[in-house]
């Protein structure tokens, strides 16, 4: 009887042992499936820099390596309102495709002629219709060269007519073996955007300073003396001078 009663014990623990495990069983299969999600790539912001020039602007900015924010530098030729009015066109052909810019800037020029005064008028709307759009401009007056010589001249902001800029441009360059072809090709080369991006010294903290630094700081202090008298409301008056500074500060906070 005691033999019976052992045997019928083992049974019973294994028909419980056997329950447990047809339980856990079925409550895994009730229990949601979690399998591990694909990686999804997070597209980088991009930046519209939309240039009046078809090569030096183009061929400029896009040597920029900025590592959250992707660059779309380009130039059709046009200039002054009718950029920025393209620009604005640029910018409904992307959201018709469900895509946006993160930032738009119109990069153009005075281009001053003296015998057709409607070059400043028209360039000062341009500035004005820019920023009613909500972009931001990037311009110079009188060219974008003029950028490009503060890496290496403190100018201090007077008149500077741009036929002499291709020769200024080439007498700090020619150190170098470089050589910026203002006629023709307009290119700004990685040679020679090298050279307007190459450490110049330690700054008073400590820190590499660059050509790139000084030029935005001499830019600055120019484009602050014009505003001086008038806020910017004739930035076509303001001969010479650029801000180019700005977008450049702002490609830097990118990197």
């Amino acid at each position: 009887m005691a033999k019976q009663s052992k045997k019928d014990a083992e049974k019973a623990k294994q028909e419980e042992h056997k329950a447990r495990l047809a339980d856990a069983k079925a409550r895994r299969r009730q229990e949601p499936v979690l399998e591990r999600g694909k990686p999804v790539l997070k597209e980088k912001p991009t930046i519209l820099i939309y240039c009046e020039g078809q090569n030096t602007e183009p061929s400029y900015f896009s040597k920029f390596k900025i590592s959250s924010a992707s660059i779309l530098a380009y130039g059709e030729g046009r200039n002054t309102v009718s950029l920025v009015e393209q620009a604005k066109k640029i910018v409904g052909q992307y959201k018709k495709k469900g895509k946006s810019f993160q930032q738009v800037w119109c990069v153009f020029d005075a281009d001053p002629k003296g015998d057709n005064p409607q070059q400043i008028i028209n360039f000062n709307e341009a500035i004005a219709l820019s920023k009613k759009y909500g972009f931001k401009t990037a311009y110079s007056n009188q060219a974008f060269e003029y950028w490009l010589l503060l890496h290496f001249e403190d100018h201090q902001g007077g008149a500077m007519p741009r036929a002499d800029y291709d020769a200024k441009l080439n007498h700090y360059l020619k150190p170098y073996g470089l050589t910026y072809d203002g006629k023709s090709s307009k290119i700004v080369t990685p040679g020679i955007f090298e050279v307007l991006t190459e450490n110049t010294g330690i700054d008073k903290s400590g820190k590499p300073k660059t050509r790139t630094h000084l030029a935005v700081n001499r830019a600055e202090k120019i484009y602050n003396k014009h505003g001086e008298k008038d806020n910017h409301s004739n930035p076509g008056s303001e001969e010479s001078s650029t801000t180019v500074f700005k977008l450049v500060e702002e490609l830097q906070k990118w990197s």
